[in-house]
């Protein structure tokens, strides 16, 4: 009976020791810095304040990580190719900035509920 509790001690203890050192080896890692393009159409009706709000949002992100802005283009109010959640038109903007690619989850994730864009998308150009 003890040496059975004994080994189930000894068995939790090896699988704290793993998780321990794969946590370690995870903390130590290195991602990979690559450039992205992300394009970001916002609702027509909002603000330039709004829309500069959002764009701050993002290279806010992309700065506390490390990242590096390279350029923050407003293409302006255009027409949409077809209606998305009933707009006909988008403020479209484009930024481009480096980072690693666990960043671009968290920023694809907060512009996918963000309820100011319209469309989103990021793409890692060649080089």
């Amino acid at each position: 009976m003890i040496t059975g509790i004994m080994r189930e001690d000894t068995t939790i203890a090896v699988k704290e020791k793993k998780n321990q050192a794969m946590a370690e080896l995870l903390r130590t890692r290195t991602e990979p810095v690559r450039s992205y393009e992300l394009v970001i159409i916002y609702r027509p009706e909002l603000t330039p304040e709004k829309v500069d709000a959002g764009i701050a949002h993002v290279t806010g992100l992309v700065t506390g990580s490390g990242g590096t802005i390279g350029a923050v283009d407003m293409w302006g109010k255009r027409k949409l190719a077809y209606p998305i959640k009933h707009q006909a038109e988008g403020i479209y903007v484009l930024l481009k900035f480096t980072a690693v690619s666990s960043l671009l989850k968290k920023i694809n994730g907060d512009l996918r509920i963000s309820e100011d864009v319209l469309r989103h998308m990021a793409v890692a150009p060649e080089a």
